[in-house]
């Protein structure tokens, strides 16, 4: 009997060439590779992002230390300065009571009993009118016009210009244009002060005459009481005079209380 039989195909598969049995080696190899390399290259990436985090809490504190320091040293020039302000004002207290010794010393006088009348400053040459106080003592009080005010018990500022019953304006002597006899130094020379408003003097002396910064001016009539301090020496209009220029030892701007003098 004769039978038309022939294998059936569909389920064999044919054999790889060597071509493509080589490219599906290798395809096998780098997927290997990806994996295993692409793997420690993502951990290494995550461990840099995680060290960065790390780091950021230390770049905040040297940043905070950074800026701690600037503050630091702010402060120590502020503190600096502030030494060198208090240096000068102990240098000139301690020139003034040394000169005023010399000078109780020297014409043998006798401190003259005053009745010293305390007074609060309300208003400052910058909010009331140039060169003069307002205090808050009048009248009632014993205040009368012409009576001498003082910045401290031997530091003369000017005089009572008015007077209501609760209050008093104080005119300094360095108002502009208001001049009066000085003695300058411990050597007592004579000479004449020009106010020049903000509590400065103008003093025009001979060239040869010796007088440096820190020199004290004294009342003519009056050697124990200070008006002011020598700060600089100018050549003057000609070469034959120096211009001194001479600041009252308060801050006039600032100074919180005077004493008025309510003795005849």
């Amino acid at each position: 009997m004769k039978t038309n039989f022939r294998p059936d195909k569909r389920g064999r598969r044919e054999p790889l060439s060597p071509l493509q049995f080589a490219l599906s080696l290798f395809g096998c190899i780098l997927v290997f590779v990806l994996a295993f390399f692409g793997s420690r290259l993502l951990f290494s990436g995550v461990s840099s992002v995680l060290g960065a985090a790390a780091l950021l809490p230390g770049i905040s504190d040297v940043t905070a230390h950074f800026a701690s320091n600037t503050s630091l040293s702010e402060e120590n020039g502020a503190l600096k300065e502030r030494l060198s302000l208090l240096e000068d004002k102990a240098r000139i207290f301690s020139l003034l009571v040394r000169e005023n010794a010399e000078l109780k010393s020297e014409l043998s006088r006798k401190e003259p009993a005053q009745k010293i009348l305390l007074a609060r400053v309300l208003s400052h040459p910058d909010h009331s009118l140039y060169d003069t106080l307002i205090v808050d003592r009048g009248s009632e009080d014993g205040v009368i016009v012409g009576q001498q005010v003082l910045a401290y018990p031997h530091t003369l500022l000017g005089t009572v210009a008015e007077v209501s019953p609760h209050s008093a304006k104080i005119e300094l002597l360095s108002t502009p244009n208001h001049a009066f006899s000085v003695l300058i130094g411990a050597s007592l020379l004579p000479a004449e002060a020009h106010g020049r408003g903000g509590g400065v003097y103008g003093v025009t002396v001979p060239k040869d005459l010796a007088i440096v910064p820190g020199d004290s001016l004294y009342v003519a009539s009056r050697p124990d009481l200070v008006i002011a301090v020598v700060g600089a020496v100018d050549p003057g209009a000609d070469s034959s005079s120096h211009l001194l220029l001479a600041r009252i030892p308060a801050n006039i701007f600032e100074i919180p209380r005077v004493f008025i003098s309510l003795t005849p």
